[in-house]
Formats: structure tokens, C-alpha cells, sequence
């Protein structure tokens, strides 16, 4: 929704760097794949998209923009008067809820007080909802304790699931990886395990969508042993350098980025990328995100 205000040299290095396409059929395919994920596979797992936009009340928003992002995203939208401290102050505790909502209460306390400022004029929300069963069935007599490492030397006594199955899977020098399907096998979770305890961060410095791709292309199915821990893990980042030294600086440098296919103002930039995300893998065939 940001990428359809942005112009010139800002929407080329938003393009590159989230590997965009260009164009209004960008957000009209963007369109049909939301309504694509939502609409026909239901009944084998739940899978909500929600987008929201809270707007300075008195702003000059373009009606072109405005109405291209109702058209494909299909978004809600609230008009607030950031420039009051009440005001703003619900809105934020609005915006909260909403996305706690959407997510069925995993995503909580999303912006903090001074996420906000007189100065904002415009929030973009975006939660994403999944929950779905496993296509192979953890039994509960299967589970039982061990060893978890933390680092190479630390360690955790942690429950596991474990299975023998048919399973997608693969494994190089680096890597074992294996896909666990959900039920339906229309989607599914792959996991990447490290070779080594502390073979993290050089598969970090080697993992790019090249890689991946190749990695998932080459899974076979065959018989695997799979122990996996249950867990739950909540986190919460701000991305602003990150997809700025990506190679998108402009559209977070006042007087330097180019929004001006949001509003005829010119005086917009991205202040915050707030992403925050909450996963849990449990027993009885279930993963929750």
C-alpha cells in the first residue's frame, strides 16, 4: 500500500529491493493472489488477511491513490487528528485492538505511545492470521523430552513431537532441511536445521532466494525421522535501517523521498516499520501463527 504512493526514484528503490513489479497490475495481481489464498482453501486451514489505514483527517491525500488501494486491498479506513494528544493517543489503542482482532489476540500492544507524533499523517497496517493442522499426525505417545542447543555448548531440556513418515526432504553440507505439510497439503512449513550447533550465521551469509529455491526444488519424499520441539515465540523488530542498507534509503529521508503519488503535500517519509510476529507449534496436528 506504501509502494502505490511512491514515485520516481523511491518507487524504483522499493521496487528493487522488495522485488516489486511495476504498474497497476501489480496491485491488481496482488489483488487476485490475496483473494486467492483467502477465498478457496478454507476448509483445509484458516487464512486471514487484513489491511488498515488511519489518515490525518485534513490531509491532501490523492483520490487516485486512495482509490487504488481500496480497489486491490481492499483496506479500512479511519480518519484521525494526529495532531491532538487524545486523539492520537485512541488511535493508537485502536489500532491495538484491531490488529489483536485480526489475529485472534496473538498480536498485542503493536505501537507504542511514542510510536505516533503530531506530525503523522498516515498508518498502514497489515495483519496476517494462519492456523492450520498437520497432514501427519504427531501422535502424543511419540513425545517425550531431550536436548535442545541453544549455542554449542548450551542447552535446553525441551518437549518434542516426534514421527517416522514420508516426508519431503533434503540435506547438503550445510543443511538438513524437511517439509511438514498441513492438512489439504496446499501449504505447508519447511524447516532449515543447521548442520552444526553453531552453523547459524554461516548459513545466514549463504542463504538467498537462489539458495532456498534450490533447496526446495530438490526435496524428495522419503522415509524420515523427524523430532522437532514444541514452541512458542513472540518478536518484534523495526525495520527502518534494514530496508534502508537493502537499498531503499530515500523513502525514509525527509525532503529526499518522493510520495508524491499519495499527496500533492511532498512532505511524507516512512518514520517506522514496525513488524512484529507470534508462532506456535504444538501437538494434536496444530500450528498456530
Amino acid at each position: 500500500m506504501t509502494y502505490a504512493g511512491a514515485s520516481s526514484r523511491t518507487a524504483e528503490q522499493m521496487r528493487k529491493t522488495l522485488y516489486f513489479g511495476e504498474g497497476a497490475d501489480f496491485h491488481n495481481n496482488y489483488k487476485k493472489l490475496i483473494h486467492q489464498l483467502i477465498s478457496e482453501k478454507d476448509n483445509e486451514f484458516k487464512l486471514r488477511t487484513a489491511n488498515g489505514l488511519w489518515a490525518q483527517a485534513d490531509y491532501p491525500f490523492h483520490k487516485s491513490y486512495l482509490d487504488l488501494v481500496l480497489s486491490s486491498y481492499n483496506p479500512e479506513i479511519k480518519n484521525v487528528d494526529f495532531s491532538k494528544e487524545v486523539e492520537r493517543e485512541n488511535a493508537r489503542i485502536n489500532i491495538n485492538h484491531w490488529v489483536e482482532q485480526k489475529t485472534e489476540d496473538k498480536i498485542k500492544n503493536l505501537l507504542n505511545p511514542d510510536d505516533l507524533s503530531p506530525d503523522t499523517k498516515l498508518v498502514l497496517v497489515n495483519a496476517i492470521y494462519f492456523y492450520g493442522a498437520w497432514n501427519h499426525q504427531f501422535m502424543k505417545h511419540l513425545s517425550d523430552e531431550k536436548n535442545f542447543y541453544l549455542s554449542g555448548k548450551e542447552k535446553v531440556t525441551f518437549p518434542f513431537m516426534n514421527d517416522l513418515s514420508g516426508y519431503n526432504y533434503y540435506e547438503d553440507t550445510e543443511l538438513k532441511a524437511l517439509e511438514i505439510p498441513y492438512e489439504g497439503s496446499w501449504a505447508s512449513l519447511i524447516i532449515f536445521l543447521p548442520r552444526e550447533k553453531e552453523g547459524i550465521k554461516r548459513l545466514e551469509e549463504k542463504f538467498d532466494y537462489q539458495y532456498f529455491n534450490s533447496v526446495t526444488t530438490a526435496m524428495m519424499n522419503q522415509e524420515v525421522s523427524v523430532s522437532i520441539p514444541k514452541f512458542k515465540m513472540e518478536a518484534k523488530f523495526n525495520l527502518e535501517e534494514k530496508l534502508s542498507s537493502m537499498g531503499m534509503p530515500d523513502a525514509f529521508t525527509p525532503f529526499v523521498s518522493d510520495f508524491s503519488a499519495m499527496s500533492p503535500a511532498a512532505d511524507l517519509y516512512i518514520s517506522k516499520v514496525i513488524h512484529q510476529a507470534f508462532i506456535k507449534l504444538v501437538l494434536q496436528q496444530r500450528l498456530l501463527w
